[in-house]
């Protein structure tokens, strides 16, 4: 999670990063108590200042800053689409299916956070606010959600393969 913080792509008040790729995986990968409890952790590491943010920031300034809602947000939304994927696969036996609908949970949420703490913070409108916190990443988060399908999909593969 921390080094996919640091490559970061400057793109306004919104960097371009990593983050959301590395918490997608431990989504799809973990269990869904190791997956909060590694995100949890995360960003305790932050909020006391170590710089496992984008752009090698941390504190807890962050938190309260115009994209201090996407940091909270990757709490709020591996609990979400964490324990969505849980129930999922009692019901849908499809690994693909059910970390792809979770990849798209997580990203949802985290959006979500994102913009109404943008909003909040600089005083903008809904459609400012989606121009600055969504729209330049709308295609990359949808890459980033296959392409980590694709990584936990050989991850899992591997570790199965390993045990047997």
């Amino acid at each position: 999670m921390v080094v996919g913080a640091w490559i970061s792509v400057p793109l306004g008040p919104v960097p371009f990063t990593l983050q959301t790729f590395a918490l997608m995986l431990a989504l799809m990968i973990l269990p869904l108590r190791l997956s909060v409890a590694a995100t949890a952790c995360y960003l305790l590491l932050g909020a006391i200042g170590l710089p496992v943010f984008a752009s090698m920031h941390g504190g807890l300034g962050i938190y309260f800053g115009p994209t201090g809602g996407f940091i909270w947000g990757f709490f709020l939304g591996m609990v979400i689409a964490g324990a969505l994927c849980y129930a999922l696969e009692n019901v849908v036996h499809n690994f693909v299916v059910t970390r792809a609908i979770a990849g798209v949970v997580f990203s949802l949420v985290v959006h979500v956070c994102g913009l109404m703490q943008f909003m909040a913070v600089m005083h903008a409108d809904i459609v400012k606010a989606l121009m600055v916190t969504t729209a330049p990443f709308a295609v990359v988060d949808v890459l980033k959600i296959v392409v980590a399908v694709i990584v936990a999909s050989a991850v899992v593969r591997a570790l199965r393969h390993r045990a047997a």
